[in-house]
C-alpha cells in the first residue's frame, strides 16, 4: 500500500508540473487553453521523470463535477480543476467536455454522468449556494422554469441530495471542494458551502491553499485514504 501511495504521489507531482509548464508555454494555440487562468503548479514538489513513474494497472477513479455556471470566470476556474484532475489520473465527466451531449439532452447527460461516476465533486461557491437554497425542481416537467445557467446546476443538486440521502455503495460519494483563483482568498466556508455539506471534509484548491489539501484529495480519489 505504501509503495502504491508513493507511486501515485510521484505521478501527481509530475503531472501537475507538466500541466503547469504547458499552461505557461507561449506556443499553445488552443483557444480554450488560452482562455484559462494562468496558474503556477499546484504542488511545489520536485519534478519526477516519467520513466520513474510506473503505469498503474487499476482503472482510473471516475468523478462528476457539479458547479455553478452563472459566472464565466468561475467556469474557467472549474475547467482548470477538471484538467488538473485529469492530469492526476482521474476520469472526469463535465459538461464542457461533452457539449454535444449536453445540447441534445441536458437532463440525461447529468443523470448518466452521476450514475456512472464513483465520486461527485461539488464545487462550492456563493452562486452554487444560491442555487442549492432555491426551490428544487423534482419534476422534469418544471425544467423550463429555471434560467438556462442554473438548469444543469439545479438538476445536479437534486441528484446530489439523493446520493447523500442514500449513502450506499451504488451511489457516488459527494465531496465538497472550494477552488480559488490567484487573486482570491479562501471564502468563509459558511458563505460558500451548503450546510448539508459542512459535515464533510471540504478541500481547498488553488494557489492560496495548502498543497496538503490538493494531494489529500487526489489520494482519496485513488482510494489511498
Amino acid at each position: 500500500c505504501v509503495c502504491v501511495c508513493v507511486c501515485v504521489c510521484a505521478r501527481v507531482c509530475h503531472s501537475f508540473a507538466a500541466y503547469s509548464k504547458r499552461l505557461q508555454s507561449p506556443s499553445s494555440s488552443s483557444a480554450s487553453e488560452s482562455a484559462l487562468p494562468q496558474y503556477e503548479s499546484p504542488l511545489s514538489s520536485p519534478t519526477v521523470e516519467t520513466t520513474q513513474v510506473p503505469v498503474m494497472s487499476v482503472s482510473p477513479p471516475s468523478v462528476y463535477i457539479s458547479y455553478s455556471r452563472s459566472d464565466s470566470q468561475h467556469r474557467q476556474t472549474v475547467r482548470w480543476l477538471a484538467d488538473w484532475l485529469h492530469e492526476a489520473g482521474i476520469a472526469v465527466t463535465a459538461d464542457f467536455y461533452s457539449a454535444n451531449d449536453v445540447a441534445k439532452n441536458p437532463q440525461l447527460f447529468v443523470e448518466k454522468g452521476i450514475v456512472s461516476s464513483r465520486f461527485i465533486l461539488a464545487v462550492c461557491s456563493e452562486a452554487y449556494m444560491q442555487v442549492w437554497r432555491s426551490d428544487s425542481v423534482d419534476d422534469p416537467s418544471d425544467w423550463a422554469v429555471l434560467q438556462p445557467p442554473s438548469r444543469l446546476t439545479q438538476w445536479e443538486i437534486n441528484l446530489v441530495r439523493i446520493c447523500m440521502s442514500n449513502e450506499v455503495e451504488k451511489y457516488p460519494d459527494v465531496i465538497p471542494v472550494v477552488v480559488v483563483r490567484d487573486e482570491e482568498t479562501m471564502p468563509n466556508l459558511a458563505d460558500a458551502v451548503p450546510m448539508a455539506l459542512l459535515n464533510r471534509r471540504v478541500y481547498g484548491l488553488g494557489k492560496v491553499t495548502t498543497n496538503k489539501d490538493q494531494l489529500d484529495l487526489v489520494q482519496r480519489l485513488h482510494g489511498l485514504q
